[in-house]
């Protein structure tokens, strides 16, 4: 396989640098607020765990409505992924606590066949399965945006 490399430099003009430094500065600004957030959530409680992925996804909505400029983000994902992906992961989370369940209660009942491996529930392998594909196509769709986002600004700026 052979690796390449391209080196450019970008000359924004005005409209488009100041693109740019609202996008960084938003980003900064999500960072920070989410860091202290963790900060101030470790001194109330410091066997807490720390937030997931999940989590701090759902804070983020929360920034969003407390400071609407956050709203404009250049690289948008269909929300109706993102909500299959919501009700999905809590279907693999049922599904996991009931799997759970069934095998304590096969084990304590003697059952002649226990099942002992989470393998062995489909329902549970199907959410995990949907789970793994709805983000693959979340993370294709976000790379995508990302791309035509690149190559436009390319061809501006060589328009330029």
């Amino acid at each position: 396989m052979v690796l390449k490399a391209f080196k450019l430099r970008l000359y924004p003009n005005k409209t488009q640098r100041n693109q740019i430094h609202v996008n960084f500065g938003c980003a900064r600004f999500v960072w920070n607020q989410m860091l202290n957030m963790h900060i101030e959530r470790y001194k109330n409680n410091r066997k807490a765990k720390l937030q997931g992925r999940y989590s701090m996804d759902v804070m983020l909505k929360s920034l969003k409505i407390e400071y609407p400029w956050l709203k404009e983000d250049i690289l948008k994902v269909d929300d109706r992924l993102n909500k299959q992906l919501r009700i999905w992961e809590r279907k693999k989370s049922r599904r996991y606590e009931n799997a759970k369940k069934a095998m304590a209660f096969d084990e304590h009942d003697k059952v002649l066949f226990p099942r002992t491996d989470l393998k062995q529930f489909p329902r549970y392998q199907q959410a995990v399965r949907t789970v793994a594909k709805l983000k693959k196509h979340i993370a294709e769709r976000r790379r995508d945006n990302l791309h035509k986002l690149t190559t436009r600004w390319l061809k501006i700026m060589t328009l330029l």
